[in-house]
């Protein structure tokens, strides 16, 4: 009698593991006698044989072999055993034997020892080199994952994780010319392993000391100092050697108009040209040292030299002359104007004091002068009535011996009080624009008055561009200044700016500037200035032959960045042969099949016009790619206890969902829906898969679409014939679409099979039995012929 009962086993065994260690005991039971009933057992197959042995009577499996993880991480053992009887029955079972790994590797660097130079000057943080450490280990317990480090005491680190060695202290070769950093990976397991590397890092030598300039330099000369006296010799070292601390000597700045020279080698200063303190009263000559190595290296001093002076100036007013104004009615020692003078000279030489030598116009001593600042002031009540104008004869003159001196006239204006402000003619101001106007264009007058005479009434207009909305309105928009008139100023787009709501502001001339604002509103009218687009220019997409779900295809959107009727779109397809099957929403861009179609593929184009006028149409057609399938040969049935408007608003992630479950084996494809049959609180769901992206760019218009064909496409997401789902579409991410099975697509195939006939099995039989009767009746016909012809000879 054969074996009832004999269970597969599994085990688990460390790698390393003593020769003759136990693994397992298999059994096995046989109901027969004593003698038929003895068991026997053997590995007979599997890739263990070597590895292992069983006791033949007792089916203890130990090891035979030293057993490395790395050479194998798991061994499957095929036992039989066999029963006493003859014949002889037996049974087999599988044994899964599972190596653990120990941590027996060592970290290894692809070398224990390396040399490396870099600049002394590198930056702290920067990265000199890597480092990397292998392990033969295995991931588990971390015995291939490890750490880097180091215990030399030197100014680098390395990542712990990443084994880059980086710079964290500056460096210097003159200090310490080289490094030796011991570098140390070590594992993560348990005994932890460690493998060491050993680098070398020499610094090079570069430019990196300036030169150092000793003492200071300053002093005084005369301006008639000779041309070649020489006035300092700059000291300067360098600590570095050669080319890097052989030093040159130039100016930098402040050598006005070369007046001194530096000889180049040596440091000397030298006058190279006369002096004059009234055109240059003193220099601040900067001059650098520079070493001469290839990354220079250089330092600075500044040089003074102070030119003194001789008394050889008269002052001079800064202005040929001097006019002031003063309101009327002002207080006693109200500050009229300055008058301001100059003297090339320096020290007491230059030292000038002002007086009013007497009145040419006015009299009566109503001003006052400051000896010291020039400044002008009312002495007395002013009455413009009475006196408009002065004219005062000043003096300037120097503390020199002898005095020098020069003498202006003055003249100062009394002003009207400016007390009145402007007021404009309406409380606000509101007109319309039509956008694209030329710049120049009318839109409105603002206008104001004001009830003081002369420049106190003389109006300015001007927009307020303190804020935001006047200095936007104020690119686009300006106000006449004069006259009122606000214009296009640039070319305005209503698109950008619908309305521009701003304050004009109307300002007399008098001072203090007195000003009125109003509201001003210019309302921007839509022209119809853009064509329609479409965002989104190749279409592509799918629809069985016979849509009896009459689904939407595609929606067609295109955008116009007007308004109004100027912004409603209506959609056309270019009129070809192929588009008499389809329709489109000329409102909502809706294509639809119109009647069944045929062919495979199918090509087609769409405009869309706007509402203005003139009309105008996108200038980039939609391309719009259809291919037909068979519905019974591509689509799935998914059966849902939800409803469907619970469904849409979560088809992305189901068609997302369902897209992972077939990436693994399709990678670039995507699952599509057909259409939704709603049922009485359930709803059917049919979708497709296409197994890959190909025809997703209008490059590839002309390559053939790939439909995952039924069969396929059901085994992935059904575990039997009669639809229940499979785990891929099970679980807590599948749980709100409550699927309860999946069919291939038949609800139509009996009355409305979108098949075209030539593809159905009626239409190949029909074919074939034409042919192959069309081919009988041609032998027979030849051969009638042949005998016919026999017969005759």
């Amino acid at each position: 009698m054969i074996l009832i009962y004999f269970e597969p086993k599994s085990a688990t065994l460390d790698e390393n593991i003593s020769v003759g260690s136990t693994l397992t005991t298999v059994a096995a039971t046989d109901p027969d006698s004593a003698a038929l009933g003895t068991i026997t057992y053997a590995i007979t197959s599997g890739n263990g044989g070597s590895y292992f042995t069983i006791g033949a009577s007792s089916g203890v499996i130990t090891t035979s072999a030293a057993i490395d993880y790395e050479t194998t991480t798991a061994f499957t053992l095929i036992v039989e055993a066999s029963d006493g009887g003859t014949p002889s029955l037996s049974a087999s079972c599988v044994v899964e034997v599972t190596i653990s790994d120990l941590n027996d590797n060592v970290p290894t660097f692809v070398a224990t020892t390396y040399n490396l130079n870099i600049g002394e000057d590198s930056a702290v943080g920067y990265t000199i080199t890597t480092v990397t450490a292998t392990d033969a280990d295995s991931s588990s317990n971390n015995n291939n994952v490890f750490q880097y480090s180091t215990s030399s005491v030197v100014p680098f680190t390395v990542g712990t994780t990443s084994g880059e060695i980086t710079v964290n202290s500056a460096l210097d070769r003159e200090t310490t010319a080289s490094y030796t950093m011991v570098i140390d990976a070590t594992d993560q397991g348990s005994p932890a392993q460690t493998g060491s590397l050993t680098l070398t890092i020499t610094l090079d030598d570069v430019n990196d000391n300036d030169p150092v300039i000793s003492g200071t330099y300053d002093t005084t000369i005369s301006e008639y100092t000779a041309v070649n006296t020489v006035v300092f010799t700059i000291t300067a070292t360098d600590a570095d050697d050669g080319l890097n601390s052989a030093l040159q000597y130039s100016f930098v700045s402040g050598n006005t108009n070369s007046d001194f020279s530096v000889e180049q080698n040596s440091g000397i200063i030298q006058i190279a040209n006369s002096l004059d303190r009234e055109t240059t009263s003193s220099y601040n000559l900067l001059v650098q040292v520079i070493d001469q190595g290839t990354s220079a290296r250089s330092a600075t001093v500044t040089a003074t030299v102070t030119i003194s002076d001789e008394n050889d100036n008269t002052p001079t007013f800064t202005q040929a002359s001097f006019s002031f104004s003063v309101d009327e009615n002002v207080g006693t020692g109200t500050s009229v104007g300055e008058l301001t003078a100059t003297d090339s000279d320096t020290g007491v030489n230059s030292a000038i004091s002002y007086s009013i030598v007497g009145y040419w116009v006015g009299g009566s001593n109503p001003f006052t002068i400051s000896t010291s600042t020039g400044l002008i002031s009312t002495a007395s009540s002013l009455d413009r009535e009475s006196v408009d104008t002065y004219v005062l004869w000043c003096r300037v003159e120097d503390g020199g011996s002898p005095s020098l001196s020069s003498e202006m006239n003055v003249t100062i204006t009394i002003n009207d009080l400016n007390d009145n402000d402007p007021v404009f003619n309406e409380t606000s101001y509101d007109a319309n624009v039509l956008e694209n106007s030329a710049v120049g264009t009318n839109i409105l007058t603002v206008a104001a008055t004001d009830a003081d005479a002369g420049v106190n009434a003389n109006l300015s207009y001007s927009i307020d561009t303190s804020t935001t909305a006047g200095a936007r309105a104020d690119i686009y928009l300006q106000v006449d200044a004069y006259y009122g008139v606000i214009s296009v100023k640039s070319n305005i787009d209503r698109e950008s700016d619908s309305s521009f709501t701003f304050v004009v502001i109307a300002s007399d001339a008098g001072s203090p500037v007195r000003t009125a604002t109003v509201s001003t509103t210019i309302t921007v009218q839509d022209e119809n200035d853009n064509n329609p687009i479409f965002p989104t220019t190749f279409y592509n997409t799918e629809v069985p032959y016979n849509d009896n779900c009459a689904s939407v295809i595609a929606t067609l959107v295109a955008t116009d960045a007007d308004t109004g009727i100027n912004a409603e779109l209506s959609y056309y397809l270019v009129s070809v042969p192929e588009s008499d099957h389809f329709q489109l929403g000329s409102s909502t861009g809706e294509l639809t099949l119109a009647s069944d179609i045929s062919i495979q593929t199918y090509t087609m184009y769409a405009h869309a016009n706007d509402g203005g006028t003139p009309q105008l149409t996108t200038g980039t057609s939609a391309t719009i790619r259809i291919d037909g399938f068979s519905a019974p040969g591509v689509v799935l049935s998914f059966y849902m206890s939800i409803n469907s408007t619970a469904f849409i608003s979560a088809e992305s992630t189901f068609l997302s969902q369902l897209t992972a479950v077939y990436s693994p084996s399709y990678s670039t494809c995507s699952v599509k829906r057909w259409c939704i049959t709603d049922q009485t609180s359930s709803i059917i769901v049919h979708i497709y898969v296409i197994q890959d992206n190909v025809t997703d760019s209008y490059a590839n218009i002309n390559s053939g679409k790939s439909f995952l064909h039924g069969s396929d496409a059901f085994n992935f997401v059904a575990s039997d014939d009669s639809g229940t789902p499979s785990s891929s579409i099970t679980g807590s991410s599948w749980d709100y679409f409550a699927i309860t099975r999946v069919l291939r697509y038949t609800e139509s195939s009996a009355s409305t099979d979108d098949t075209p006939w030539i593809e159905t099995t009626a239409g190949l039989a029909t074919v074939i039995i034409l042919s192959v009767g069309g081919a009988i009746i041609l032998v027979v016909s030849t051969v009638v012929i042949v005998d016919y012809c026999r017969n005759k000879k």
